[in-house]
């Protein structure tokens, strides 16, 4: 399977021209600005509202075991809706 390719976005989140891979995008301590999609899933509790979190895999390749929104991804390059 060929490695995910993502498009590098500005501070604006548009597309630069150049694409990165997913190893790049995530090598860098900063990392490589790219788009994702998350969905976050929100609770009403009394007067509070809650936003509940998801603890990631031991073996995902990058921040494991730590929480996350409940589903996450990457934006393929070239897309563009």
């Amino acid at each position: 399977m060929a490695e995910e390719i993502f498009d590098i976005v500005d501070e604006n989140g548009q597309p630069t021209g150049e694409t990165v891979t997913r190893t790049q995008a995530h090598a860098h301590a900063e990392g490589i600005r790219h788009r994702t999609a998350n969905i976050w899933v929100l609770r009403e509790n009394g007067n509070k509202t809650e936003s509940l979190l998801q603890k990631r895999a031991m073996n995902n390749d990058s921040f494991p075991c730590r929480y996350d929104t409940s589903s996450v991804g990457h934006i393929q390059a070239g897309v563009s809706h």
